[in-house]
């Protein structure tokens, strides 16, 4: 019975590899996330893969250096998500605080000013279009607007903007820093008014 089941393991490892190979819910260098573990995937066999760890304390995350090792098997028995299988850019968004009192489109001109400046950020919207344009007959994915947007509302205390924009997920970490640096000198000089 022990042989058996042993035998079993292996042999789902095997085509569940085989799955991977001609499935592909995931391939090298995908970002994914399984069972709450996120990273990017460095290598994949008929029995296995590995994936270099990401931490989960950022939204977007950056390398541990830790590699998992996960067994093929382990695609029927959990969700897999991938952050980079249809196309390589995530939405990502930063909230920004502003004082009541402040003006609301002079804040707002100034920070569509800074992201609009990125020159990463400033790529991706036509990279965005012509990928869903090469996956729309595989998959219903639909935008209206691949350009930076910012979102209002008003609470109690202060001003939430919601900069939302498109952003690689190996990249998101560093130009949400480049962001934020670029808001704080602005708000130094006085062009925005944080909360």
């Amino acid at each position: 019975a022990g042989f058996v089941f042993a035998i079993r393991e292996i042999i789902l490892n095997l085509f569940c590899g085989l799955y991977i190979g001609f499935s592909k819910p995931f391939k090298v260098e995908d970002r994914i996330e399984i069972n709450g573990l996120k990273g990017d995937v460095i290598g994949a066999s008929l029995w296995g893969f590995d994936v270099l760890e990401v931490s989960n304390k950022y939204e977007n995350g950056q390398s541990t250096g830790v590699v998992v090792h996960f067994p093929n098997s382990i695609v029927v028995k959990e969700p897999i998500k991938n952050n980079t299988k249809v196309f390589k850019y995530i939405w990502n968004e930063l909230e920004i605080k502003i004082k009541l009192s402040s003006d609301l489109k002079k804040n707002k001109r100034e920070i569509y000013k800074i992201i609009n400046n990125i020159e990463v950020v400033k790529r991706i919207p036509n990279k965005m279009k012509n990928a869903i344009n090469k996956v729309n007959t595989t998959y219903r994915v639909y935008y209206n607007n691949y350009e930076p947007i910012i979102y209002t509302k008003v609470t109690d205390e202060y001003v939430l903007l919601s900069l939302r924009y498109l952003i690689h997920p190996k990249k998101a970490r560093y130009v949400e820093s480049v962001i934020w640096n670029k808001i704080y000198e602005s708000f130094l000089k006085g062009n925005i008014d944080l909360y």
